[in-house]
């Protein structure tokens, strides 16, 4: 996700909040926790 803000920026535009490194992380690891909760 870092790498689609920083081409995103390099275009000119604005990038959204989830396009950086530490937004996208947090995206992630929600997604893997609520994977975990519904496996089991």
């Amino acid at each position: 996700m870092s790498q689609v803000g920083r081409a995103v920026r390099r275009q000119g535009l604005e990038a959204v909040e989830i396009e950086s490194f530490g937004y996208g992380f947090i995206f992630a690891l929600g997604m893997a926790l609520i994977r975990f909760v519904f496996v089991k």
